[in-house]
């Protein structure tokens, strides 16, 4: 089984390898997603060094936090199945 490059991350890491990074679990490509993102709503653009940076940051459990949330937002705002 291979892991996530990212540095203190040990999910599995399934079908996403970076020639430069190695692999990265689902997890991590969620929030670099939306480190990604928020860069370029920033700056305009993308800084050429924000993946390595990302890579050698520890996972931050931003998974977990945004299973939290979803489960807060679906009390608060459930399926409207009748819709």
């Amino acid at each position: 089984m291979t892991y996530c490059g990212r540095k203190g991350c040990e999910n599995p890491a399934i079908d996403r390898r970076s020639n430069r990074y190695g692999y990265i679990c689902p997890s991590c490509v969620r929030e670099l997603e939306q480190v990604l993102i928020r860069d370029y709503q920033r700056t305009g653009g993308y800084a050429p060094d924000i993946i390595s940076k990302f890579m050698a940051t520890f996972n931050s459990g931003y998974q977990e936090n945004l299973t939290e949330a979803r489960e807060v937002i679906d009390i608060e705002f459930p399926v409207d199945l009748d819709n």
